[in-house]
């Protein structure tokens, strides 16, 4: 699991169980293309219930297709959303 820092985790939606967004469905769409790129992938994010942050699920058949897809997830959410700061 990882924690990504956003400046608004209220604009993330998901649906009941918290495994797939319903907003912003571009981002749904991009992680969906990731974990089909990785035997067994599958990922999903969603909306910490305290802070704002994006937590970050990932699992793979292997460990470096854990860390290649959660890497390409991060990148994907700081290009669009991340809060830059220390």
């Amino acid at each position: 699991m990882w924690k990504i820092k956003v400046p608004d985790r209220t604009i993330f939606k998901t649906t009941w169980d918290e495994r797939r967004l319903v907003e912003p469905l571009d981002l749904q769409d991009f992680i969906d293309a990731v974990n089909k790129s990785v035997t067994d992938g599958h990922s999903f994010v969603r909306p910490s219930g305290t802070e704002d942050v994006l937590r970050l699920y990932t699992e793979a058949k292997t460990s470096k297709e854990v860390d290649r897809i959660a890497n390409m997830i991060i990148v994907e959410v700081d290009s669009k959303f991340r809060m830059f700061t220390d």
